[in-house]
């Protein structure tokens, strides 16, 4: 059989902690499946090949996909009574059944148009040449299969052998099947037979027919469907991200799909916490700007201002970027980082040691990963006093500086400030309803022009965002 590429195409080894997904509240958006494939940050080619295939999706694509699910849930769940089974008879009926199912998935996962490149792919595979005659061949195979075995009995395959004859009930037939096997069935507590306990003499009159279409499915019956079962879960990450950008778009909160940068940078313009999307509240959008001559910040201010909102924002909104998904901001410019790793406090008791020993061993882990993260501190070292905590910041600090760690740090320690790190702090607004909103800005220093050459430099500033939006007008968004 023909090998099937894969629907996601990626290999990615570094993986994203189910922690971090914790920490970020995504638990609330997205199921289990989902967040396994958000896990595994993409490589540039498969950043554009995902970003290409969302920008293909619409409602009748996506419902013909969703056509799909239930095939390829059947085709799971024959497979494992495939597995099972332990009689030949009810091997042939399900090897039939399976093939009759692969076949039908194929056909559907054929006749995808526009669907993107990595749906492309799949459908380049099972149009070429040397599928097409596979195909066609499998096809008369379960058709000329399916006749013979209906000739003999239907199969349900929950309840296991059902009348062909319909003129006969369940009742009728079971009552056959108990002369059949010897057995005195009760017509009242009569009920459907396994298919395996009522092989012997009831299909002892038709080995032939058995035998002609198990040599007739006996070429396919080593065909895998591993892959194809993969696209089950697959296909659900693209229609779940697709249903919650469409539920963002409901509320008026953009969407964009971010540039691919050759050097390692995070920058966004009106970045969203989608984390708050289901909720009340007014949803208020921040900038983020992560370059590599400013990769790490500190951000400091009110209690309830917004601090982890704002970590939220920048922590979710990247893993979705590095899934090739779109994102919830106007403008954005991505670099695969290897991972995305949160250090958020925990309130649970320790058997072995104490709190602060606890957060020392995980930001020493968190510090030393290997390859480009992205960290995610918020409020590291609250178990201690200021003046530790503080400490113990500055040595994390050493350790930033040296790596060039990409990140942002939560912390009510105003004595960061002092650090030679770029800072961010919450600014209260008063709206014209009179409400108070909290928006993160940098604070205002010596090194403020450097940072607006720097943005300028990399085509991050303001105006240059304006004017790529500009270009971007006539292109689709999913």
């Amino acid at each position: 059989m023909m090998q099937l590429p894969s629907l996601l195409q990626n290999e990615a080894i570094e993986v994203i902690p189910t922690q971090t997904f914790t920490d970020l509240q995504y638990t609330k958006l997205f199921s289990e499946q989902t967040r396994r494939v958000l896990s595994r940050p993409c490589d540039k080619e498969t950043l554009r090949m995902r970003q290409d295939t969302f920008r293909a999706l619409d409602e009748e694509q996506c419902n013909r996909l969703r056509e799909l699910l239930p095939l390829l849930s059947h085709l799971k769940h024959v497979e494992e009574k495939l597995g099972q089974t332990e009689s030949r008879t009810e091997g042939i009926f399900l090897q039939c059944t399976r093939l009759e199912t692969l076949l039908q998935v194929m056909d559907h996962l054929s006749a995808q148009k526009s669907a993107g490149p990595l749906f492309l792919r799949i459908k380049e595979v099972l149009e070429s040449k040397e599928a097409r005659p596979f195909r066609t061949l499998a096809q008369q195979a379960a058709t000329e299969g399916r006749k013979k075995l209906d000739s003999i009995s239907r199969v349900d395959i929950k309840n296991g052998i059902l009348p062909c004859d319909e003129s006969k009930t369940c009742n009728d037939i079971l009552l056959e099947y108990g002369r059949f096997l010897g057995c005195d069935i009760q017509e009242s507590r009569a009920k459907k037979l396994p298919l395996g306990k009522a092989e012997g003499e009831y299909f002892q009159g038709f080995s032939e027919i058995l035998l002609q279409t198990e040599e007739l499915l006996s070429p396919y019956q080593n065909i895998s469907s591993k892959q194809i079962l993969t696209y089950e879960e697959e296909i659900k990450f693209f229609l779940e991200i697709y249903e919650l950008c469409q539920e963002a778009k409901k509320k008026d909160v953009p969407l964009c799909f971010p540039e691919i940068s050759e050097t390692p940078t995070f920058a966004a313009q009106d970045l969203y916490d989608i984390t708050l999307l289901r909720g009340e509240n007014t949803i208020i959008p921040n900038d983020a700007w992560f370059t590599k001559e400013e990769p790490f910040f500190f951000l400091t201010g009110a209690n309830g201002g917004g601090k982890t909102t704002y970590l939220r924002a920048v922590g979710c909104n990247l893993i979705l970027a590095l899934a090739g998904c779109p994102i919830f901001a106007t403008d954005a410019t991505v670099y695969p980082f290897t991972t995305v790793l949160s250090h958020f406090p925990e309130d649970e008791r320790f058997d072995i040691g104490g709190r602060l020993d606890n957060e020392l061993r995980r930001a020493k882990s968190i510090l030393s990963a290997k390859g480009t993260p992205f960290l995610l501190f918020n409020e590291p070292y609250s178990s201690t006093d200021d003046l530790c905590g503080f400490e113990e910041l500055k040595k994390n600090c050493e350790s930033l500086k040296q790596n060039e760690t990409f990140g942002i740090c939560v912390t009510h320690l105003h004595q960061v400030t002092t650090l030679d790190f770029p800072q961010l702090s919450t600014i209260v607004e008063e709206t014209a309803n009179n409400r108070r909103t909290f928006r993160i800005r940098r604070q205002q220093g010596q090194n403020s022009s450097f940072a607006t050459d720097i943005l300028k430099k990399y085509g991050l500033d303001e105006q240059s965002l304006r004017e790529r939006r500009m270009r971007r007008e006539n292109q689709p968004l999913i």
